[in-house]
Parts: structure tokens; sequence; C-alpha cells
């Protein structure tokens, strides 16, 4: 009998059986589970030429050998034996990023609610202008309608649109984000990917820990905009995006690092929701080892921060996502 929202946690690749009580024993349920390997054959949570030459050490092991204790996560295809089958499977999935940079880590920080105001003078937002001239970004980008944060954060996450999520503020408050959906987060693609890869998620508005993100993935508005009130709080947001920064810089892990930093909508007097230009137009900012300092980007959208994170950290992206790269945002220097 369990309490609360558990997780499983996989030993080996096979077949399990899963049954839970209700704590008073009045209910029962039964699932049947199958646990296959990861292609983070090495298990650092990264993919990487080391997951091909594991796989190539391992070739010509099979199932029941004195090997295989040892090789069976190289199986890559579950199919009880290391051979050309999991080589071409491992050398397909890393072809397409043989010539691109590799990041080991993204590291996303949403603002609620700040639109395009970094760019004002009142912001005093230094750190992420500074970010955004030593990497891209663009005072332009668009908010989903409507400019509500369970929408938007849902487009962020999920990386469609939020017609396609349906998250809503009064759903994301009480129920956790389905574990079978046809939008799987991207936190969520990349543990499913990778389950030894680390993740976490900080955010003061807990309906997005418990409503946008899936317990799978292991991971304000008090004032009108534009007030005195306003501007003071983008500033001390500018100032932890300062000291996130800083702290990367300190710990030596900028080089392989993306920093990516938006929000979710802007605002119009007192409120949003709405279709105005103050309510849709937000900005988008990007800082990595791939990108030309000062590329000033367009036509982006926050929910395409799906599609960057995914091609930074290398899953596939599901075609049925709405989200896309920015066009620029990662061409060759």
């Amino acid at each position: 009998m369990v309490d609360g929202r558990p997780t499983v946690v996989p030993g080996k690749p096979g077949k399990a059986k899963i049954t839970v009580e209700t704590v008073d024993g009045s209910k029962t349920a039964k699932a049947d589970v199958t646990v296959t390997n990861s292609i983070d054959v090495s298990g650092d949570g990264l993919l990487s030429e080391e997951d091909l030459t594991i796989i190539e050490k391992y070739q010509g092991s099979r199932s029941g050998d004195k090997l295989w204790a040892k090789a069976q996560t190289a199986d890559i295809n579950n199919d009880k034996k290391v051979d050309t089958k999991d080589l071409k499977m491992m050398s397909d999935k890393l072809a397409p990023y043989q010539d691109e940079f590799l990041y080991k880590r993204v590291v996303v920080i949403g603002i609620d609610g700040a639109g395009d105001a970094v760019k004002n003078p009142e912001a005093n937002a230094t750190n992420i202008l500074k970010l955004m001239e030593e990497g891209a970004g663009t005072f332009e980008a668009k908010a989903m309608l409507p400019t509500i944060s369970a929408q938007n954060w849902g487009a962020i996450l999920h990386g469609v649109t939020p017609e396609k999520h349906e998250l809503t503020n009064d759903i994301v408050a009480s129920n956790p984000y389905p574990e079978k959906n046809a939008y799987p987060s991207y936190m969520k693609l990349l543990k499913q990917e990778r389950p030894k890869l680390a993740q976490a998620s900080f955010a003061t508005w807990g309906s997005i820990n418990i409503g946008i993100i899936e317990d799978s993935a292991g991971a304000g508005h008090n004032h009108g905009y534009f007030t005195p009130e306003f501007y003071e709080q983008l500033q001390k947001e500018d100032e932890n995006v300062g000291d996130i920064l800083k702290a990367l810089e300190e710990k030596g892990l900028m080089e392989d690092t993306l920093v990516i930093v938006t929000t979710d909508h802007g605002g119009k007097g007192t409120g949003h929701g709405g279709s105005s230009e103050e309510e849709q137009t937000i900005f988008w900012a990007a800082k990595g080892a791939s990108i030309k300092p000062g590329t000033e980007l367009s036509q982006v959208r926050n929910m395409d921060t799906a599609a960057v994170v995914a091609r930074a950290l290398r899953p596939d992206i599901p075609k049925n996502w709405d989200a896309q790269i920015p066009k620029g945002l990662f061409e060759e220097q």
C-alpha cells in the first residue's frame, strides 16, 4: 500500500506487474510494466561517442554468457544480444549532431509577467541585457494567446499551443499533468531517454511543478504593470539572474551550459489575459558557446524554448510539437 504520488524506480530490463491498494484496502489497481534499456549506455546523463564505444566493446555478447551482466546495458534494442543492430541504432542517433556543439546542461530562467519591460531603463536589468549582448535575443518575441500563466508555461515546457496542452490556471492548481499524454514536456523526454540525467525545477508558483511538469520528469502580479513597484521587482529578478550566471562562472560550468531567459507574458494596466501588444510582446534571450554574440532574433515565441532545449541536449524533437528553433540561433559562426 502506498500513500501520495509514488515514483516507481526500475531495477533492470524486463517485465513486471505492479499492484497498488488503497490504505483502507477497499480498492486495488494493477499495471503491467515493461522496462527497456536506455540509449544513455554509459549512464552519465549524456549522449556521446562514449555510448557507442561501450556498445563496440561488448559486441558479440548475448544473454546467458559470462559478460552479459555488464554487457546488457549495451543491448539498446532489447533483443537479448549486442550486435551490429545496436551499433547502427546508436550511430543513427548520434549522426545528426556530429557537427553541432554539445551542451552538457541547460538552465531555463522564467520571469513571470515581465513582458518586454527588461529593455526599459526603469528596470535596470543589466544582467539580462548583458546576457543578450553576449548571446542572442529579441524584445519582440510573442507569448501564446490567451496571455495567461498556465497557457504559456504549458507551451514553454510542452512545446505546443494552449489549444493542444489544454492547461489553465484552475486545472494546474489541483490536477497533476497526466503521464500518458500526446505532448510530453521536454523534461519528461529527457528523463525517458536518459533516466540518470539530473533535473530540477524551482518555482515560486507551485502549480508549475504540480500541474505542468509530469511527476516522472523528476523535476506574480500584485501591482499594476510599469509601476514603480513593478520595476522594483523586475530589478530584483535581474539580480537573481546575475547570481545564477555568477555561480555558473565560478563553478566553471558556463563553457558547456546554455542559458535561456524569458517570460510567460506581459500586461496592461493591472491585468493580462488579452491580445494587446503590451500583453503579448515579450523578451527572449539565450547565451551559449554555439551562439554568436549580438545575434538578433526575429519571429520567436516563448513556446520555442522547448525546441531549443531539446536541440541543445540532443533528444529527438517530437514531430507533433509546434515549437521550432529560432532562425539563426544555432547557425555556424
